[in-house]
């Protein structure tokens, strides 16, 4: 694989981890809504559940997909950085998801969630803002 392909792999899987960092972080802030009982007479727990889960059987391909893509070799450090830190990303929303349960929210389960998910995008993020730069075309990897 060139590097432009490369390039053109890994930013459309990051577009699309990026349409489903802000589906979950809604659902992140509509449970603080309801919390706090600032929410429509609609939204309740057990709804956002099932709209949650729902997504996150959208989300378990592109997961897929950041596992088993094969990088060129000079990339493959960068490449198994991000399936370190998307697996982080899966597995935190996938605890925020539990800490729904039915009627209630475990406030203490989704609070140590929501900040490993936070910390685990802050880490995807770091990955491209730190250590890739893009010269004349070409993939730099610091």
């Amino acid at each position: 694989m060139q590097n432009s392909e490369y390039l053109t792999n890994v930013t459309l899987r990051l577009e699309r981890l990026l349409v489903f960092k802000q589906v979950f972080t809604e659902y992140i802030n509509t449970c603080e809504n309801i919390l706090r009982g600032n929410c429509l007479a609609s939204e309740s727990f057990q709804n956002l559940r099932d709209y949650f889960m729902r997504n996150m059987l959208r989300f378990k391909p592109l997961v897929s997909e950041f596992m088993h893509h094969e990088a060129p070799a000079r990339y493959s450090v960068l490449e198994g950085d991000l399936r370190k830190f998307v697996t982080a990303y899966d597995e935190a929303i996938s605890r925020l998801l539990n800490a729904i349960e039915d009627s209630r929210l475990n406030e203490t389960n989704f609070e140590r969630a929501k900040a490993d998910q936070a910390d685990a995008l802050e880490a995807i993020d770091s990955v491209f803002i730190d250590r890739i730069h893009i010269e004349n075309g070409d993939l730099r990897v610091s």
